[in-house]
């Protein structure tokens, strides 16, 4: 095979040159550290080999990778002790529905405001205000407003009060402004849609649409890369070629016109490693010197990351370089070959990601890929010129939108969740070592066996705990409380309904299709309101809610159940009361004076964990009460700068007095408790914490 003796051919290189490309992983390896502790592990086993391979590699290494993490480091003091001020100003480059994006020199500030319509883009701006906090749920790999501000340099969220606009302001986005009023006034609304899409890459398609592309696996073609890029380069370098235009001038012009298009699109990290890697390209071209691709591909890795480490938490970061990577170190000719090689090396991560994949991806990525490069792609940059084309590019614009609802239809989709990075890691480990294999080397079969075996062992780990878990997801203003013991696992409350769908992800990410057990404390739209969702994507066993009396002896898990016959819903909330080894657990939904009378009327005390009721409301956990139950570990679920103001000073005054640890959601993101006998260990999540140092606290051991 081809593709592996042209990667061997550059990994036996002697030369320096030819072989840079061992420097990316090193530099992944020791930014990720600072999330994931144990990769450190990893990048310190990694340097050794590279010193053993090529000792002056391993010195470009260190000394890139480490240069990197300063960098990285330096970013992060100033995205974490900025404090926006009342009053900002800079240049507006992209409006939203309720927001816009302007710049005030290197940093963004995402700024709300109720009067987009009178904006334009392009324009010197303005603002009074104030600093607007986004309120996110801090579950474990979900989406995290705060990492993805920090990957499109958005310093801060800001709420406007008052916009005063300069119109005598001339910038470089002025001209991002005047073409897209010229494709306003010039196209319908889906011909608009889809080339500030494909062009631009604004975000102007609906969910519906996105979903469509997302669940066949084609989103990639609709977001700028290097396939964009290319097919722009080869258009402008054929334009200028009709005119008889010098190959040096050519290369400036491109360089330029490049540059301005960087400013003008997103700046997404796709874009900016494709049009990086074409400037690296002409300049290599202009000086007489030419540069091994594999090279540019690290130098445009490199400069990324200097122009914003934390592109580092974009999955399209990922998949831009590995998909370019594949593409230099194959030589197949033919294309369903090339897109098959691709495909398996993106996987892992989309399964790392999503959890899930089409089963016809090879297919459609082979279809709608030669599709967008040869006819769709270039028509569209082709109409934003000649715009009296317009009439067929609707009806391409009909034919692929009816294609893809089509596709998506009768899609069919695999869920499989690789769990953790290094899962993720290893498998990419056999991977490689796979294809850099001798080809008839017969020592390497059983590499196809560790392969098997490791997604086995990954979906074994997540599926199964040996120790019981109790962990309280960060659902926000509600309730979500999963418990796992084995394979079996239970479910208390599923908080509000979500568009992230935040509580159906996070069990898939542990490879949990089937819930054994769900209790509803009570029908309040925080405790059930995404039952309908859960449903309609987890297999539920058993349901029970406004139990009294109810008795379960479950593998170890000793559940007892009391409730309230009353009117009122909160005091009418099931309690459960549940047996662990020796810890034990009250899980009180939103009682009140009534119900925390009738726990008052039971024997008991004394217990280790206590889900505090109502989510800390004065109205609830009265100091008689707590001073009965005397719980070690206090549990609030709660979202963050409520209107209620829950938790309530009182409350919290109560439970510090009797010395109990205090836990919540707000301040401490996702909690997970893994018992064992005398002996529970807690661990919490954050979205924010980026280094090691901010994560020393979140880890505790609690006797019981």
């Amino acid at each position: 095979m081809q593709f592996i003796k042209r990667l061997k051919t550059i990994l036996q290189y002697d030369d320096i040159s030819g072989i840079l490309i061992y420097i990316i992983p090193s530099i992944i390896l020791l930014l990720l550290s600072n999330i994931y502790t144990f990769l450190l592990i990893f990048y310190v086993i990694y340097q050794i080999y590279l010193f053993k391979r090529h000792k002056t590699l391993f010195y470009y290494s260190l000394f890139i990778s480490i240069f990197l993490l300063l960098v990285y480091f330096v970013y992060y003091i100033i995205y974490k002790t900025y404090q926006a001020p009342l009053y900002i100003k800079g240049v507006i480059t992209d409006t939203d529905d309720n927001s816009f994006l302007l710049k005030d020199g290197l940093h963004y500030f995402r700024v709300y405001y109720n009067k987009i319509e009178e904006l334009k883009i392009g324009k010197q701006v303005s603002v009074e205000g104030r600093p607007y906090e986004i309120i996110e749920r801090n579950v474990e790999r979900s989406f995290s407003h705060f990492r993805n501000n920090l990957s499109k340099r958005i310093i801060s969220d800001y709420q406007a009060s008052n916009v005063l606009m300069n119109d005598k302001s001339i910038t470089i986005y002025s001209l991002k402004g005047l073409i897209f009023e010229y494709i306003d006034n010039t196209f319908d609304i889906d011909s608009s849609m889809f080339i500030k899409r494909l062009v631009f890459g604004k975000q102007t398609f609906n969910s519906e649409i996105n979903d469509s592309i997302n669940n066949i696996g084609i989103i990639y073609l609709f977001c700028i890369s290097g396939l964009h890029v290319g097919i722009l380069s080869l258009l402008i370098k054929r334009l200028l070629r009709l005119f008889n235009a010098q190959e040096e001038l050519i290369s400036i012009i491109l360089i330029i016109i490049l540059i301005i298009y960087y400013f003008i699109t997103a700046m997404s990290s796709s874009v900016t490693r494709s049009i990086i890697m074409t400037i690296i390209s002409e300049i290599s071209l202009l000086i007489n010197k030419k540069m091994p691709r594999i090279d540019s591909l690290v130098y445009s890795f490199v400069i990324c990351l200097l122009i914003n480490p934390f592109y580092i938490f974009q999955i399209g970061f990922y998949l831009t370089y590995l998909s370019t990577l594949i593409i230099f170190l194959s030589k197949e000719k033919k294309l369903w070959k090339l897109t098959l090689l691709i495909i398996l090396f993106t996987t892992p991560i989309l399964l790392y990601s999503n959890q899930k994949i089409s089963l016809f991806i090879f297919f459609n990525c082979l279809l709608f890929g030669v599709v967008f490069s040869t006819v769709f792609i270039p028509f569209t940059y082709i109409v934003l010129i000649i715009s009296p084309f317009e009439f067929i590019y609707q009806g391409m614009i009909n034919v692929l939108l009816g294609s893809i609802n089509l596709f998506n239809e009768i899609d069919v989709s695999f869920y499989f969740s690789i769990s953790n990075i290094y899962y993720l890691l290893l498998i990419y480990v056999l991977l490689f070592v796979l294809i850099n294999r001798k080809k008839d080397n017969q020592k390497y079969k059983f590499l196809y066996i560790l392969i098997l075996l490791t997604l086995s062992l990954n979906y074994f780990t997540s599926s199964y705990v040996f120790f019981p878990e109790v962990s309280m997801i960060d659902v926000g203003q509600g309730d979500s409380i999963l418990i796992r013991n084995g394979f079996d696992t239970y479910l208390i409350d599923t908080g509000v309904k979500d568009k992230y769908n935040t509580l159906t992800k996070y069990l898939n990410q542990r490879n949990i299709y089937k819930i054994n057990a769900v209790f509803i404390s009570h029908n309040d739209s925080d405790h059930m309101g995404d039952l309908d969702n859960l449903k309609e994507n987890i297999k539920i066993d058993e349901m029970y809610s406004g139990l009294d009396g109810l008795d379960l002896d479950l593998k170890g898990l000793k559940f007892h159940s009391f409730a309230l016959s009353s009117s009122n819903k909160n005091e009418g909330s099931m309690v459960l009361y549940l047996e662990i080894y020796n810890a034990t657990f009250l899980f009180t939904g939103d009682i009140e004076n009534e119900g925390e009378n009738n726990i008052l009327s039971k024997d008991i005390r004394n217990i280790t964990f206590l889900k505090v009721a109502h989510h800390g409301s004065i109205t609830s956990s009265k100091e008689e009460l707590i001073k009965k139950l005397n719980p070690k570990i206090s549990l609030i679920s709660v979202g963050a700068n409520n209107k209620y103001g829950h938790p309530s000073k009182e409350v919290l005054e109560r439970l510090e007095k009797i010395d109990s640890l205090i836990y919540r959601t707000d301040n401490d993101g996702t909690i997970k408790i893994t018992i064992m006998p005398f002996i529970s260990y807690i661990k919490t999540y954050r979205n924010d914490e980026l280094t090691f140092f901010e994560r020393l606290d979140n880890h505790r051991f609690i006797i019981h």
